[in-house]
């Protein structure tokens, strides 16, 4: 009967969802028949993968497995592989027969099946609570320990009594795993299985027949499950010893409030998912799946909304678990880290009036400091996640919810243009500017300056000791202007300077040498050197010259200080080394030349570029020149689209990556293997002796990591601050 409601709910809804052409087919079905339909409207944190055995597929059929798999060494090894294991005596031929026991076979079977389509895991709600009663008892301790007259076992039952109250108010968190299983004779075989050999071990180890009792098997039309449920009325209170700290009267409170709690563990079946379980009360269990779920919940509209895409996997992070997390973990985090340690610094120095007040002014800066971080980070809330499998790879989209102080997406990234068109790995972003954290920044050192000074004039140390503070007062002294001239520079000259966006890009092929260095050995062939360059958009070319100008200053003011201080270690005549200016048709350029008796090739020059409104610093004068030029991006097609408002683009290809340290590779083992063919395998195991492996191989086996593909992503940012990341995996062609 069941079957033919199912196949006329199918018959209607079918044809209805083929007219409004099915949006949210996939989604649907995620919805109603994997594991989130178990998950509450409420719970705080959800983990699904689905279509596992698709992914596994996916990933053995994929260019890298099967270059891996059509390697000679590996074919051979295979094949010595299957002539030991069908041996009749050795190593192999005893780990088959632990293989194939019907026990073990069947065992694999199971977790084989349950590998296959699906596995999840959640908390409910009742983990934010925990971790806001965890903050609230956190904040407490601190609060008492600052009670320095209070008798430690007074604070210790103050904070046991504050504990035991919280305990009735706040249930354990249900937390459930699990993976699907269609066979339920299988599982329910697994299921009687565990009892029975619970019920062997209570046999053989009478100290373990209590917990016997406590085990109960659960038939029901959702599954079969075993489940051991404890109650506070089961704790030998009259066992329990008692103190000073812990006295009758707290102990009576302890029991009164834990005898009505239970805790319960389960495993077993539960409409056809093999799951443990972990509870109040292991009849909660049969609420999931009857309640509202988590496919409902606004926060899940990103994958209500993913369309026809079959998806592979959901995470999910609430935002009172976010929240809760942030008031535990982040909130007033200096004055929670700091006031234990100034309170045992004034318990030691407790006879100095001026260390108290020293410790008071800290505390009050602490608690100044949290607010301010408090004013620039915004509400902490969750993120959505989920992804997908595509014909080359696979692509994932994730929201994060708290607001995005940080980067800026409100314009299209003009840095794409400027990265060469076709680097191996590459990142523009663009950040926000918020000249209130510099400020921030300052007045914390301000003050951490003070601090120090005032407690080099309190003389809490003698002898060497001592002395070396006050050096180490003298030398901040002397160096603080120069601290002073760094910040003003960053704040008039380089922050005005700078538009916010910048990036790094990865190139090769430009520079290559088969010596880099006069003690090196020579290469047969010309070994790549990688090219890295970080581009940066200007809005003030002359500002930002200005800036290096006064750091070169600053650095020679700081070599005079190294040489006043200790004058035979700097040349009386030294100055720190100003770039040349460097003849360019592109813009101004200015660089270090390297030696002519380097030799590295000549192409080659620490060099820094102004053109087009960016600064380009890098090592190659090609890779310079094609940075300045405006070039099409010919990378992440689909993905990544420089005239779209974004904050931030990324790209990698691992396979070119790995392709360019080749031949690098290869000069290592040239260099330290003698003998490419020789095999690497010495050891005295006659059956590892069987098998080969040589520098060769080793060669053959890197070329599986060049079948690797790409990585492009983007993230851009909604008008809620909320922030979209896009990444996307491509097979190599």
């Amino acid at each position: 009967m069941r079957g033919l409601q199912r196949w006329l709910a199918c018959g209607l809804i079918a044809p209805a969802a083929m007219a409004m052409g099915a949006p949210h087919s996939y989604a649907q079905e995620i919805a109603e028949n994997t594991s989130l339909r178990f998950v509450p409207r409420d719970a705080d944190l959800y983990v699904g993968s689905y279509k596992q055995s698709q992914q596994w597929q996916a990933f053995v059929e994929g260019p890298v497995v099967q270059k891996f798999l059509s390697l000679p060494v590996v074919q051979e090894n295979w094949k010595t592989f299957l002539a030991q294991w069908n041996e009749r005596e050795g190593q192999m031929a005893t780990a088959r027969m632990v293989v194939e026991n019907p026990n073990a076979k069947d065992a694999i079977e199971f977790l084989s099946k349950l590998a296959s389509e699906e596995s999840f895991f959640f908390i409910d709600k009742n983990l934010s609570s925990w971790l806001k009663v965890s903050g609230e008892l956190n904040d407490e301790i601190r609060k008492l320990s600052e009670q320095t007259d209070t008798p430690p076992e007074e604070t210790a039952k103050k904070l046991f009594k504050s504990w035991v109250g919280r305990i009735e108010s706040v249930q354990i968190p249900m937390m459930v795993m699990g993976a699907k299983c269609d066979d339920e004779d299988l599982a329910m075989t697994k299921v009687d299985q565990l009892e029975a050999l619970i019920q062997l071990g209570t046999q053989f180890n009478p100290e373990t027949a209590p917990f016997g009792r406590f085990v109960k098997r659960i038939d029901d039309d959702r599954g079969s499950r075993l489940t051991v449920e404890l109650s506070g009325k089961q704790i030998p209170w009259d066992t329990i010893p008692t103190n000073e700290q812990f006295d009758e009267d707290l102990k009576e409170q302890l029991q009164n409030s834990l005898a009505s709690r239970t805790v319960a563990l389960t495993i077993g079946t539960l409409d056809k998912y093999f799951i443990v379980a972990f509870s109040e009360r292991s009849k909660d269990l049969l609420n999931l799946g009857k309640v509202e779920s988590l496919a409902s919940h606004p926060d899940l509209s990103p994958v209500r909304n993913a369309g026809s895409n079959p998806l592979t996997s959901i995470s999910y992070v609430s935002d009172a678990f976010a929240k809760a997390n942030y008031e535990a973990q982040v909130k007033d985090l200096f004055t929670k880290n700091f006031a234990a340690v100034t309170m045992q610094v004034e318990r030691i120095q407790g006879d100095s009036p001026q260390v108290a007040t020293i410790l008071k002014d800290v505390r009050s800066d602490l608690a100044w400091l949290d607010a301010e971080m408090a004013k620039l980070i915004p509400p902490s809330k969750g993120a959505t996640s989920y992804s997908f499998l595509t014909p080359q790879g696979w692509e994932q989209i994730t929201h994060t919810r708290t607001k995005n102080i940080l980067l800026d997406g409100t314009a299209p990234l003009s840095g794409l243009q400027h990265v060469g068109g076709s680097p191996i790995a590459m990142v523009v972003t663009r950040v926000q500017k918020h000249p209130e954290h510099f400020e921030l920044v300052k007045a914390i050192a301000t003050k951490a300056k003070k601090y120090f000074d005032q407690v080099v004039e309190l003389d809490l140390v003698e002898g060497s000791d001592k002395e070396e503070l006050l050096e180490a007062k003298e030398a901040i002294d002397k160096a603080w202007p120069l601290v002073v001239r760094l910040s003003n520079a960053w704040e008039n000259l380089f922050a005005p300077s700078l538009d916010g966006e910048s990036g790094m890009v990865l190139t090769y092929g430009n520079l290559a040498a088969k010596q880099w260095v006069q003690d090196m050995p020579p290469s047969d062939v010309p070994l790549p050197l990688p090219e890295l360059a970080s581009i940066t958009k200007v809005t003030d070319a002359e500002k930002l010259k200005n800036g290096f100008l006064e750091v070169f200053d600053v650095f020679d003011a700081i070599v005079a200080l190294v040489r006043e201080e200790s004058p035979e270690a700097i040349p009386s005549d030294y100055t720190v080394p100003r770039p040349t200016e460097v003849p360019s048709t592109l813009g101004e350029k200015y660089g270090y030349p390297i030696p002519e008796d380097c030799p590295v090739p000549k192409t080659m020059m620490p060099q820094a570029l102004i053109h087009d409104g960016y600064l380009i610093i890098s090592y190659s004068d090609v890779q310079t020149d094609t940075l300045a030029k405006s070039t099409p991006l010919a990378i992440g097609k689909g993905v990544i689209d420089g005239s779209k408002p974004l904050a931030n683009a990324s790209y990698v290809h691992f396979g070119k990556l790995f392709a360019m340290f080749r031949p690098w590779a290869r000069y290592a083992f040239a260099q330290t293997i003698p003998d490419a063919d020789a095999t690497l395998l010495d050891t005295p195991d006659p059956m590892l002796q069987e098998y080969t492996l040589t520098a060769n191989d080793l060669l053959s086996l890197w070329s599986t990591v060049e079948a690797l593909g790409e990585i492009s992503s983007t993230t851009s940012i909604e008008s809620s601050g909320e922030t979209v990341t896009r990444s996307v995996y491509t097979q190599a062609k």
